[in-house]
């Protein structure tokens, strides 16, 4: 008769691991690789652009006063006169002029601050004087 071969469970569970389970796993790790490196690549997309709009605004600025002498007071001279193009959806330029001989104080901040540039949460406590008195210097709503 015949003898009953006492591996033939073992291979199909081992057929089981290599030809199901490993492929997906494999598949697995590999959109958990794309997922994070897309991530990346769009935070650090979305630096690059806020540098070169700051950038773009820097050398309107500069050019301003190579051709004119003097640093213009706004934005919105440099949008006019020079040809600025700034996405007003996505960006909020600081431009503080000192003097017309000073290169000004150029910032160029994101419109949405619900995230820094590492893609965190920003961390802000609103309650942060809760628990001090005041006393007088409180508002009564008067």
């Amino acid at each position: 008769m015949f003898k009953r071969n006492r591996f033939a469970k073992r291979r199909k569970d081992l057929f089981v691991i290599k030809d199901i389970v490993l492929p997906i796993a494999v598949i697995g790790v590999l959109l958990l690789a794309m997922n994070y490196g897309m991530d990346t690549l769009s935070t650090r997309t979305e630096a690059e652009r806020l540098e070169s709009t700051k950038n773009a605004v820097t050398r309107a600025a500069v050019q301003c006063y190579a051709l004119e002498g003097r640093y213009p007071l706004s934005v919105t001279y440099l949008k006019e006169n020079y040809g600025l193009q700034v996405d007003e959806e996505k960006y909020i330029i600081h431009y503080q002029a000192f003097a017309s001989n000073i290169m000004p104080d150029i910032d160029v901040l994101p419109l949405d601050f619900s995230q820094t540039e590492d893609g965190d949460e920003w961390d802000v406590d609103f309650g942060l004087y809760d628990d001090i008195d005041f006393g007088e210097y409180a508002d009564d709503g008067e």
